[in-house]
């Protein structure tokens, strides 16, 4: 049984290339159960269609008026999101709008953790020079290091991360307060 997604809206800068970035986001969300990923010049549109579960009840009550109970299951309702993507600062920006699942709204999150996390572990690339000019911008509240201290350990525990990726972000995250 699928239920409507709920609205999302998140903004990330990222350090890696804009056409590395989309084509992580490429490949990691054509997996999303239910999701058509398009991908047109600076975006990307996800879309899902479902059965509502509004229908799903009209079906069961149509058990006794049979062919409307048969025709509601052919009922689609669609959501969609956009993922707008641009270069920044040799990295990209990704401002996420839209309607996701739960499933969806995950994939999306542990993405972008990937991509900044993954840029730590690979030391001398062009996006680890982007990570050590933005060390000296202001540092982050200890509540937002907690934070993104325990969504790598959730990924981590998911194997979404190595366990040197987790370390490596984790010394990147702590350093920013220095």
């Amino acid at each position: 049984m699928a239920s409507a997604g709920s609205s999302f809206h998140h903004t990330a800068l990222v350090s890696t290339p804009l056409g590395e970035t989309t084509e992580l986001l490429i490949t990691k969300l054509s997996s999303a159960r239910g999701y058509t990923v398009s991908a047109t010049e600076g975006s990307l549109l996800l879309k899902r269609r479902y059965v509502p579960n509004w229908a799903l009840l009209v079906a069961l009550v149509g058990v006794f008026v049979f062919f409307l109970g048969l025709l509601a299951l052919f009922v689609r309702e669609e959501e969609s999101a956009t993922i707008l993507l641009a270069a920044h600062n040799g990295g990209s920006r990704v401002i996420i709008t839209g309607m996701v699942n739960d499933e969806m709204r995950e994939k999306l999150l542990s993405t972008l953790s990937i991509v900044s996390v993954k840029q730590a572990a690979n030391p001398n690339t062009e996006s680890e020079r982007v990570v050590k000019k933005t060390k000296s911008s202001p540092s982050i509240p200890n509540e937002d290091q907690a934070s993104r201290l325990l969504r790598m350990a959730e990924l981590r525990d998911k194997g979404v991360l190595t366990a040197e990726e987790f370390e490596a972000g984790k010394k990147q995250i702590l350093g920013e307060t220095t």
